[in-house]
């Protein structure tokens, strides 16, 4: 049995009645048949974890503070289980967390991250903090020890001003006076470590250090309720009241979390100023204080609903996130956290879907009604990521495994060979790429597809156990290199055993700022569908890639750096094809000045050129003999001027020369592009701002597609849309 019932189920004997005078207040001690039930609320601490995975090597250095309450849904549901004596229970949005009820802790659920302190507060302070179990556990034993539950108090007339100004006055001079025999005391309890506790009545009480003395001890049983300002004491009260919560309910929902998208921005400005205070990261290396930033995480993540619409619901597609955000930036800004991220994702999804009838209609069908609200609350979509780089055995701060002789390390870290010039601009690119550069090495990649294709399979087979009733479709949402893993991971699958195996098919892969189809290029591969090739054939050696799914999306924006275009792999024509534009995710002014953009043709431009280095020709075509292609040549090539100048010209992409025209493209014309894609594309691209500034777009634009509405609400739209069948044509935009 838990501790806390041992002592709220024991029983209460009565006591005469007994009046006591102190000073100028009477209380009195009246007999009362029974107790009265004390109102219990649960919270989950914020600013201390009890632990952290163990590549963060973490150590508790203070205990717990703050404490935010769990919705009265799961409090409900929390106390229920508590009775019972279940082990567990899931909880907050789409129950993604749990609550292990024989350690009272919260914990992640699908993915590893920080365990926090749970309390089932029974005694508060004042201002709304639960006390420790413990603590509440010894004050709630001393409550029925001393019957407080038959206290009664009555108000007479007092200088409060002077005896607040008294009792202050010893406790600064430290006063020697005997401390109070507590054992005289009928309304005080001894709680161990130099700590008491007395009752007022059946309410209210006051924590105070046990070495005051008895006129101490007389002033605050004198002054209560109006005990606020007496140094040393802390006001407490029995059972929750909800003015407990207003102040940190407040707090909470205004919590405002830095986004990734003005990190990178902090570390741009950095570079045009000489106020080292404005990098998020300075030269030495020193991390911010990530336990604030972590526990405003916690906070904003407070903001999703907890109700029971939000707690269980419906599920027809379940989308896995594989991250690819640089090794760097988990270790520098570990509280803006790839989890976080998909949380965004989840929540962004969720307010354009609640705004956007079209999705509803998507999503619900014949059965769409417009006034439900119960629809507009679910879009039918989970999201969870999938997190693997701690399984990567680099760390740019950490020295190699491999030793020397005498058992030093015989490799620098990353950090000792970098030099001393334009580290802001370092910062930027190595956050960005290295996880790109990373997927070169060997030695990485089966590390990396092992821990990606086992963390699938783990995610999966925890869902179907926690909701066997799940019986939908599931997808893939690669970012950066987690887009190339995914990518080579269900290129890899065919029937039978073999590596890297999923447990589950594929419906969508989503590949979004990613590097693949430069990946493919320089490997001198392909693209094709899965009915155009045997399961025989399928090897990491073969000179083509064919991802078993569905459909197989490119989203980019045309600033992002690291992405490429893959349709010229399918088909080289759509090499001459501009990428479908994505439209705007809400209606509004957006909509009205989309078609003013231009989209991706410099991105476009590149791609082309870059593809005719593989021309595998050995004569060339008129084309080839035109001047602008000759310019393009190898002698020609900068890759790094071009990256270069990518981030660091001023202004819009320049807009391309080329004429285009409008054409129709049918089932046959779309061939091969139709087979990987229903909707006879797979490169999108996303609109862009009318202004811009090159460097700060081209960094923000790889690392914010979370929190895009564009993306996100493409994305659902086409996950919701799986049913739909495939185009019979398409208009697509041709250049001439």
């Amino acid at each position: 049995m838990h501790i806390h019932k041992m002592f709220m189920q024991a029983s209460l004997r009565a006591v005469p009645s007994t009046l006591l005078s102190i000073n100028n207040l009477r209380v009195c001690f009246v007999r009362e048949n029974s107790t009265k039930p004390v109102k219990v609320k649960w919270y989950y601490n914020t600013d201390q974890p009890l632990s952290k995975p163990e590549w963060y090597e973490y150590t508790q250095e203070k205990d717990p503070e703050k404490f935010v309450p769990f919705s009265d849904y799961d409090n409900a549901r929390l106390e229920r289980a508590y009775e019972k004596n279940e082990d567990s229970v899931d909880v907050r949005e789409d129950r993604l967390f749990k609550v292990e009820l024989d350690k009272m802790q919260l914990s992640t659920v699908y993915w590893q991250g920080p365990v926090y302190q749970v309390r089932r507060g029974t005694w508060f302070t004042r201002d709304g903090a639960p006390l420790s179990d413990t603590l509440a556990a010894k004050i709630e034993k001393g409550y029925n020890d001393v019957k407080a539950y038959k206290f009664k108090s009555e108000e007479t007339s007092y200088s409060s001003r002077d005896l607040t100004a008294k009792f202050n006055k010893q406790v600064k001079e430290k006063s020697s006076a005997d401390a109070v025999d507590i054992a005289k005391e009928e309304d005080v309890v001894d709680l161990g470590n130099g700590q008491a506790v007395i009752y007022f009545d059946d309410i209210y009480g006051a924590l105070f250090p046990k070495k005051l003395s008895a006129l101490q001890v007389n002033i605050i049983r004198s002054l209560q309720p109006s005990y606020g300002n007496l140094m040393s004491v802390t006001p407490i009260q029995r059972g929750y009241t909800k003015d407990l919560d207003s102040s940190i309910i407040d707090s909470v929902k205004s919590t405002n979390v830095t986004s990734l998208t003005e990190i990178f921005q902090s570390e741009v400005a950095s570079m045009f100023t000489k106020d080292t205070q404005s990098t998020a990261l300075d030269d030495s290396g020193d991390k911010p204080d990530q336990s604030k930033l972590l526990e405003k995480v916690l906070e904003a993540d407070y903001k999703n609903d907890g109700s029971e619409l939000y707690s269980k619901r419906d599920v027809d597609h379940l989308v896995f996130c594989v991250h690819g955000v640089g090794q760097l930036l988990g270790y520098k800004y570990e509280s803006v956290n790839f989890t976080h991220s998909v949380n965004v994702m989840r929540s962004t999804m969720k307010e354009v879907f609640s705004n956007e009838e079209k999705y509803q209609q998507l999503a619900y069908g014949s059965k769409f009604d417009s006034k439900n609200e119960s629809q507009k609350a679910n879009n039918k979509i989970q999201i969870l990521p999938i997190s693997w780089r701690h399984r990567v055995a680099f760390h740019p701060r950490k020295p190699s495994e491999i030793e020397t002789e005498n058992g030093k390390s015989k490799l620098p870290t990353l950090t000792q060979i970098n030099v001393e010039g334009v580290k802001p601009l370092r910062n930027i690119v190595g956050d960005v790429i290295l996880d790109v550069l990373l997927y070169y090495e060997p030695m990485y990649i089966r590390q990396i597809m092992d821990a990606v294709s086992s963390e699938l399979n783990l995610v999966y087979k925890t869902y179907l156990e926690r909701n066997p009733e799940f019986k939908g479709k599931v997808h893939l949402f690669g970012h950066s290199l987690g887009s190339a893993i995914c990518f080579d991971l269900l290129s890899q699958q065919k029937e039978g055993n073999n590596d890297y195996k999923l447990d589950f098919d594929v419906e969508n892969l989503f590949c979004v700022g990613s590097p693949v189809g430069m990946f493919e290029v320089l490997k001198q591969k392909n693209i094709k569908p899965r009915d155009e090739v045997n399961d025989s054939e399928i090897s990491l050696e073969a000179n083509f890639s064919s991802p078993k799914c569905k459909n197989l999306y490119n989203i980019f924006h045309p600033c992002d750096p690291v992405s490429y275009r893959m349709e010229p792999l399918v088909d080289m024509k759509f090499a001459d094809v501009k990428a479908e534009e994505v439209p705007f995710a809400l209606k509004g002014f957006n909509t009205q000045v989309q078609n003013l953009t231009s989209l991706g043709d410099d991105l476009q431009e590149k791609f082309y050129s870059a593809s005719n280095w593989f021309k595998k020709s050995p004569t060339p075509t008129e084309e080839d003999k035109s001047p602008a292609v000759k310019k393009s040549g190898i002698d020609d090539e900068n890759a790094l001027g071009d990256i270069i100048s990518t981030l660091t010209s001023p202004g819009q992409p320049k807009p391309t020369s080329r004429k285009t025209k409008t054409e129709v493209f049918d089932e046959d014309t779309m061939g091969s592009v139709l087979k990987l894609n229903k909707t006879g594309r797979i490169d999108y691209s996303l609109p862009m701002g009318v202004f811009s500034i090159a460097l700060v777009s081209a960094i923000s634009a790889h690392i914010s597609y979370f929190e895009d509405e564009e993306t996100v609400g493409f994305v659902m739209k086409e996950v919701l849309g799986s049913h739909e069948p495939p185009v019979k044509s398409r208009k697509v935009i041709v250049y001439s």
